[in-house]
């Protein structure tokens, strides 16, 4: 994803490469998603499938990733397209 976002610049590569780490570190680490299940995800399956996590398991809301990150993450890569 990251070699994607260098064609629209260095700040988009490194938004993307950290938010790439991040997403996936969860979806992978917290979640247990295999990895081909992350890549085939939405920013929008995620998020969804984090909010079901935590209300199965009783923790706060996350407040690192709001609909707001995902409208702006859909943006980009539909800009990408």
């Amino acid at each position: 994803m990251a070699s994607l976002a260098l064609a629209r610049g260095p700040a988009i590569a490194v938004l993307m490469d950290e938010f790439t780490k991040n997403a996936m570190g969860t979806a992978c680490g917290v979640m247990g998603w295999a990895p081909d299940v992350f890549w085939q995800a939405t920013p929008f399956d995620l998020l969804n499938a984090w909010h079901g996590y935590e209300t199965f398991h009783g923790l706060k809301p996350a407040n690192d990733l709001t609909h707001a990150d995902v409208r702006e993450l859909r943006k980009i890569l539909n800009d990408l397209k």
